[in-house]
């Protein structure tokens, strides 16, 4: 198979989580749109029903459509903290301050 092709195949963005030192570790990474509905889904499952405290990591992130920011905010209704954003790029911290949900997150 054509190397183009196979990459072609390949997700373009991906949402792990883990859990560490007492909370909830999300790594979100590359292009978060709908195509990645499922995991971020279950991701937000996981982090609603571990109940801990939860750091989003976005230092990868290089694209985030309505649908990754629909995850953050259901992050958002289940913390007893917010949320902590870590490293997010401009473009994500311009999003969450238009839609008014920055307030709603520890932006680090």
């Amino acid at each position: 198979m054509d190397s183009a092709l196979e990459s072609a195949d390949q997700p373009a963005g991906s949402v792990v989580v883990a859990r560490e030192n007492g909370r909830t570790v999300i790594l979100l990474a590359g292009e978060v749109d709908a195509g990645l509905a499922a995991e971020l889904h279950r991701a937000a499952d996981t982090a609603v029903a571990l109940g801990l405290p939860v750091l989003v990591h976005c230092g990868s992130l290089q694209f985030i459509d309505s649908t990754g920011l629909s995850f953050l905010a259901r992050l958002t209704t289940a913390a007893t903290t917010p949320p902590v954003v870590y490293e997010p790029p401009q473009m994500l911290t311009l999003m969450l301050r238009t839609t008014g949900m920055l307030p709603l997150f520890d932006v680090r």
